[in-house]
């Protein structure tokens, strides 16, 4: 009876399934269709961005841009919906097989209605734009906005010296600007520059910012200094003294008068220690100003912008889709040039640069950044929501980032392809427990920096998934349905804690960054090596059972550029064969796990390394370091070398900075060579218990603008030869004997052409001096 029944039920669903099939079938023409249609859609959108600029375009073409940016995000949804319900569902077979469509039966149905849907209001907006003459509008706007931009920027100049007297007559504006800038700034020291002809009331505009109560009640002192045409720093800076001391009811100095630059300047600096100061220069006329003044005015970085890792944005940017291809460049290449791009038009201000020039970390500026965040929240395109309210709640957006994780259920979830967090507190239950059912197409999840502790459930159902950061979290273990995330790009796991990835990591055949601190990739031992996206893996544990197939297995990464390893000395040779075999590798760090010596043979010729670091014992520098003639970055760390390596690597004809470091070198004297290292811009020379002196030749480091020796406790005299370092900006000694300060506190003439030199014992006596 059972099998009647059965049989029964199938003969009444092969004439629904017959039905849905017919159906079906013209899903993936239709789907061909409407991808093709979001390109175009896309194109007109870049381009309708450039032409309508601000007034320029009448509201009308506003509505219409926005209905039709509104149809691509639909688009958007049902492309990512088709790929989940019909691509990518596994094949099965017989009953299996049944059961499958009937499953998927209502799903499949509502995209193909959804898909007729969106074609119908893409006729509709086409009629309107017909109907109206919108797109005649917005071609008109864009040939004014072309015009008015010509007129603007014809000559930049001309808005400083035109300006009409109405416009200066009205300070709110610029003084709020101004209060912005010095309450909600940078975190660094920042100079603003308040710049026009006589008489158009600066000085009155900065006396209002001055005395105006946020200012006041924001900094722990402030000071107003008149400079004027013919100045002299001395006077400057004892004035500035003055006024600190009787700002805060103090006693000055009493030989304070008597004081020289140098000791004015070391008295500024002490005073402004871990202190928020605001001081105000008025009637500057030398362009020089700045340079007279600038060390006294020490940066404590007592101030936020949010700093941000251009790594993390490039990587962001590719998760998203908004990085084309070009030939011969990787996405991550092609993704700098864009960054680049926004530096040069000051749309993003670098704070921190790699030692290669290149910059490391950014930020925006708070002007820019509100503007940036009106527009988003105008386009759709993302939203910031905090509980100060610094957005609204309503409306779709694509891409969203929240200081409160409890506010998210607000937002219109099934549209979000991007979620990054800024919260310290533990708020994220809601959200680990909704992520699967209500944020299906994320394609960037970012917890850095979050008190997350366990990765959300289900997590494997995010098939768009591109970009997943737990960096600075305090997650330990990784699900086995992370396997399951086909699409992911980039894994960061950065959390100084050991963690076991499961072997259902290795599935994922599109991962290109996969990033911890300490990663046991064993269970992986014999998957790996298929990860052949892969071109940043680091720290992977060796010290370990299995180790051996582990490394083998890494020499298939042949795509490979950044690589970090900790090993066991007696792997050595295998060690090298792997690396032999990876011909992008740009950075690698080595870190061994005892004390025996290991031995690396890098086939040099074959390598594009330019950042290297060996923190391991070593019977003698490797003869292949020196002829790595693209070398950048150098760090030598725990390697015991007998032998002077300065010898051996002064002709490395693009190093810019070498470290030797915790016993790198056992030997008394480090002697620099005439005519070595000619780019070297930083040396850092640090724990090296046995150095008794330093010698540089003339004509040894001309490029060198930073020199940095720390706890060295044999060494009694500061480098011989260093006064022949005519660039050198910048001389930190640190953690040293106090018999090395008395020795060399009278010496500080060979010194003199040194901008900044500071020196300090064990017990924090410190010689500290600038000049300017």
């Amino acid at each position: 009876m059972a099998e009647i029944a059965v049989s029964l039920v199938i003969d009444q669903l092969i004439p629904l399934l017959r039905k849905e099939t017919k159906l079906f079938r013209g899903i993936h023409k239709e789907f061909a269709d409407i991808k093709d249609e979001l390109e175009s859609i896309q194109a007109f959108l870049k381009d309708a961005d450039e032409r309508a600029e601000g007034d320029n375009t009448g509201e009308g073409v506003k509505t219409w841009v926005k209905q039709v940016r509104d149809v691509a995000f639909r688009i958007e949804d049902i492309i990512d919906e088709y790929l989940i319900q019909v691509v990518q569902q596994p094949r099965v077979s017989g009953c299996l097989a049944l059961l499958h469509k009937l499953k998927t039966m209502t799903p499949r149905r509502q995209i193909a209605h959804e898909i007729q849907d969106i074609k119908s209001s893409v006729r509709g907006i086409s009629e309107r734009s017909e109907r109206y003459g919108l797109k005649r509008s917005l071609e008109q706007g864009s040939s004014n906005a072309r015009e008015s931009r010509n007129a603007k920027w014809h000559d930049p100049r001309l808005a400083a010296l035109y300006i009409e007297e109405a416009e200066v007559v009205g300070f709110e504006a610029p003084r709020k600007t101004l209060i912005d800038w010095m309450v909600k700034g940078r975190e660094e020291r920042t100079v603003v520059s308040v710049v026009g002809m006589g008489g158009q009331g600066k000085t009155t505009l900065a006396k209002k910012v001055f005395d105006d109560k946020d200012i006041i009640r924001h900094f722990d002192c402030r000071v107003w200094i008149t400079v004027s045409q013919s100045y002299k720093i001395e006077e400057l800076l004892r004035d500035m003294l003055l006024k600190f001391h009787k700002q805060k009811g103090d006693i000055a100095p009493r030989d304070i008068s008597q004081m020289d630059r140098a000791s004015l300047i070391e008295e500024v600096r002490n005073y402004l220690q871990q202190k928020r100061y605001l001081i105000v220069f008025d009637d500057v006329w030398s362009s020089h100003f700045w340079d007279d003044i600038e060390f006294a005015l020490i940066d404590n970085k007592n101030g936020k912008d949010y700093e941000v890792n251009l790594k993390r944005v490039t990587r962001q940017w590719i998760a998203e889709g908004f990085v084309k291809e070009e030939r011969g460049k990787t996405l991550e290449e092609v993704a700098e040039e864009y960054l680049t791009e926004l530096i040069h038009r000051s749309l993003v201000q670098v704070s921190s640069l790699r030692i290669d020039g290149k910059a490391k970390c950014c930020r925006i500026h708070d002007l820019i950044r509100n503007m940036i965040l009106d527009k988003i929240e105008d386009l759709n395109f993302g939203k910031h929501i905090s509980k100060d309210g610094q957005s609204s709640l309503s409306g779709i957006t694509r891409r969203l980032s929240t200081t409160s994780s409890d506010l998210i259920e607000c937002i219109e979830s099934s549209h979000i392809r991007s979620l990054l967090f800024f919260t310290t507190n533990d708020e994220l239950e809601y959200f680990n427990k909704k992520v699967a059912t209500k944020y299906r197409l994320l394609k960037v999840l970012d917890y850095q920096s979050v008190p997350l502790w366990k990765v959300p459930d289900k997590l494997g159902i995010l098939n768009h998934l591109k970009y997943l950061s737990f960096r600075h979290t305090i997650v330990s273990e990784v699900p086995k349905s992370i396997g399951m995330l086909h699409n992911l790009e980039t894994l960061d796991l950065r959390n100084y804690k050991v963690i076991v990835l499961p072997k259902e990591i290795s599935k994922l055949r599109k991962l290109r960054h996969l990033i911890g601190d300490v990663l046991s990739l064993v269970q992986l031992k014999d998957g790996i090596g298929e990860m052949t996206s892969l071109q940043t893996l680091r720290f992977v544990n060796t010290d370990i059972d299995g180790a051996v197939e582990v490394i083998k297995e890494l020499g298939k990464l042949k795509q490979i550029r950044v690589l970090g390893l900790y090993v066991c000395a007696k792997y050595g040779s295998i060690v090298s064969s792997s690396l032999n075999e990876m011909q992008h590798l740009e950075k690698l760090n080595v870190r061994s796990s005892d004390d025996e010596a290991i031995d690396l043979n890098l086939i040099s010729s074959r390598t594009m390394l330019q950042n290297l670091t060996l923190n391991a014992r070593l019977q003698k520098l490797p003869k292949w370091i020196p002829e790595l003639q693209n070398l950048v970055v150098l760090g030598l760390i725990n390697s015991r070398l007998t032998k002077d390596p300065m010898e051996s690597l002064k002709f490395l004809q693009h190093l810019l900075f070498l470290s030797l470091h915790n016993e790198a070198y056992e030997g008394l004297h480090l002697h620099v060579e005439a005519g070595g290292f000619q780019k070297l811009k930083e040396l850092y020379v640090t724990s090296l218990n046995e150095l008794q002196d330093i010698i540089i030749d003339k004509g040894a480091l001309p490029s060198l603008k930073n020199l940095s020796l720390l706890n060295l406790p044999r060494l009694k005299h500061i480098p011989t030869g260093i006064k022949h370092l005519e660039k050198l900006e910048a001389l930190h000694i640190f953690h040293m004997q106090v018999e090395f300060v008395e020795h060399n506190s009278t010496e500080d003439w060979i010194m003199e052409h040194v901008p900044l030199f500071e020196i300090e014992t064990i017990g924090g006596n410190v010689i500290q001096n600038s000049r300017s």
